[in-house]
């Protein structure tokens, strides 16, 4: 027999058991190997989506958190994985991208497969209610006026990125920076009026947007929680649009194509319960429920996003 034909009966071959190990996928529990703390935002989001997406799949779905290395850890112990479609990971990966982080990055579009994305966090500029601002171009136009007199309030690397981002967007605008442990203590800060406006998440601020005591002035994309808060379509920014976290579903690397799907149809299918869209709104994320080639269209323009942000504020990875 010629190295052909050979080479076609095991292509073949393969293709037959890949086909039958799909048609028999899952017959026995999944895991969702994660890279971030137990009992943390991403755990907490994992386990809501685990029960129903297993019911679902008609198999148990366990969730294990092994942290360490702003997630890294976790993400490229799951991408090690046997690719059979039994262990999968879950959460914002963007952080652990090379333009963040110097050793143990992963790049998901190259060592990963998308399966769904779940839901994305929009990124927020928030005013303090007394500041008499009410858009993005007026809170430019009064530190222009004013400068060196407003204070912004931060907390990471990412967010002093963000406003990078931002300027590159508007014009450049005089401020101070002041950086906090959390988005708690922006809080406090904004409604103390030690800090005059702020880029973070949506949910802790929302009350006191509602109770007049602070100003949306920016959303990166459309929220149901602050839906007048103008949107990078909205202003004409479409770069801006890419700044949100994206939450997803990833598998290592040979999954076979029909288990992706598989697993893509029961995560859009859960995401989409009304009580796990009512879940994440009340976290401050809105539910996508994305197919593997809009996740990894996502996932990329994140990339191009905040390497460019990276960029423009010469920052290098730590």
């Amino acid at each position: 027999m010629s190295f052909t034909r050979i080479a076609a009966l095991v292509l073949v071959t393969m293709g037959i058991a890949t086909s039958a190990l799909g048609q028999t996928y899952p017959s026995r529990p999944i895991r969702i190997l994660h890279g971030f703390g137990p009992g943390g935002p991403t755990d907490v989001n994992a386990r809501r989506l685990a029960a129903p997406m297993g019911k679902i799949l008609g198999q148990s779905i366990v969730v294990e958190a092994r942290p360490g290395a702003a997630g890294a850890i976790g993400t490229r112990a799951a991408a090690a994985s046997p690719p059979d479609g039994y262990t999968i990971t879950f959460g914002s990966v963007i952080g652990i991208h090379p333009v963040f982080i110097k050793s143990d990055f992963i790049d998901m579009s190259k060592e990963m497969l998308p399966i769904s994305s779940v839901a994305n966090a929009a990124w927020f500029i928030f005013s303090r209610g007394d500041l008499k601002v009410s858009s993005l171009k007026e809170l430019v136009d009064y530190a222009k006026a004013n400068p060196a007199k407003l204070n912004f309030g931060g907390t990471a690397a990412a967010t002093d990125l963000f406003m990078e981002m931002v300027k590159k967007s508007v014009g450049d605008f005089p401020y101070a920076s002041v950086r906090y442990r959390g988005d708690e203590q922006i809080m406090t800060a904004l409604l103390g009026g030690q800090i005059d406006f702020a880029a973070t998440g949506v949910i802790l601020m929302l009350p006191h947007v509602r109770a007049g005591k602070m100003n949306a002035l920016f959303a990166s994309e459309k929220s149901s929680l602050l839906p007048a808060a103008p949107t990078p379509a909205d202003l004409g920014l479409p770069s801006m649009s890419a700044a949100n976290f994206d939450m997803g579903f990833w598998a290592p690397l040979g999954t076979p194509r029909d288990i992706i799907q598989k697993l893509n149809a029961a995560a859009v299918e859960t995401a989409r319960m009304p009580e796990i869209v009512e879940y994440f709104r009340g976290v401050g994320y809105e539910v996508i429920a994305s197919s593997p080639e809009e996740q990894l269209r996502i996932y990329n323009s994140q990339v191009a996003f905040w390497r460019e942000a990276a960029r423009l504020a010469n920052y290098q990875p730590q």
